[in-house]
């Protein structure tokens, strides 16, 4: 695949496209400030979240299990669904 998030705007157009560096990009948030969070499924130990500002990576978290669904409240938080743990862990930005 690809490994990337595209932004399109609402006619399709697209408007920025972030590139994952080789993660395999899951589930995407965008926080009300515009930061992107994306959870990766890397086979090769790359599990985790990673968080993009302007298109630029600001952060990272790695996790053992793979993560999946992603979502940013209000504070800025990343919630984010991790599978074989039946669990939401929070990430703070």
């Amino acid at each position: 695949g690809a490994n990337r998030v595209t932004e399109l705007d609402a006619a399709g157009k697209v408007v920025n496209t972030i590139d994952t560096a080789g993660d395999e990009p899951w589930g995407v948030a965008v926080g009300k400030d515009g930061t992107v969070w994306v959870t990766n499924q890397a086979k090769d130990k790359r599990k985790g979240v990673a968080r993009f500002k302007d298109g630029n990576r600001t952060g990272a978290w790695s996790m053992t299990d793979t993560p999946q669904g992603i979502a940013v409240d209000a504070a800025g938080r990343a919630w984010v669904v991790v599978q074989n743990q039946n669990a939401v862990k929070r990430l703070a930005p």
